[in-house]
């Protein structure tokens, strides 16, 4: 499953902003093309700069990822995760998850997506430390993946397809999908 084009707007608006949202291309010499850019890039300055003007006090945050499959519109949980929160709307905005695919996908479990490798190994440059909180990892919930230690989560989340109690307190839920 590919992503067309993700795009964060506010929840008041309804039309889609009017930013460049590239639409998926499947020819494999574009995605080699941008891989190897997104491995060279640190995001992380970038992100800071998107990151400095969102403000969860006054506006509601949502997501559309548009898929070969269909839409999935994500609320966020700004109050339980804040700083994932922004991490995922700020990679969105720079463009980070344009193009990139579900990678990981286990039927009655999770979606797994945001590598820009395809492969699970990669990132955004940078990590996040964990926000663990009580939020229920059951149908629709959408996490940041991470690796062994708690405090590795960058680009890569998952959307849970299915009740994954053993999850909780153990990945960051950030939000839902609706």
């Amino acid at each position: 499953m590919f992503f067309k084009w993700l795009i964060v707007k506010p929840e008041a608006v309804f039309a889609v902003e009017n930013k460049v949202i590239r639409p998926f291309v499947a020819a494999c010499y574009e995605r080699h093309n941008q891989i190897i850019l997104r491995r060279l890039m640190d995001y992380s300055d970038k992100v800071k700069e998107i990151q400095s003007v969102i403000d969860f006090s006054s506006v509601k945050y949502r997501a559309d990822i548009d898929t070969n499959y269909g839409l999935i519109s994500l609320d966020f949980l700004p109050e339980k995760a804040p700083n994932h929160c922004k991490n995922f709307i700020a990679l969105a905005k720079s463009g980070f998850y344009n193009g990139l695919c579900f990678h990981r996908i286990i039927k009655g479990f999770m979606i797994q997506g945001g590598c820009p490798e395809g492969t699970g190994t990669g990132g955004p440059g940078y990590q996040i430390n964990q926000e663990f909180n009580n939020t229920p990892h059951e149908a629709g919930v959408l996490s940041m993946a991470r690796s062994q230690d708690p405090n590795s989560a960058g680009s890569q989340f998952f959307i849970c397809l299915d009740k994954s109690s053993w999850l909780d307190g153990e990945y960051t839920a950030f939000g839902r999908a609706t």
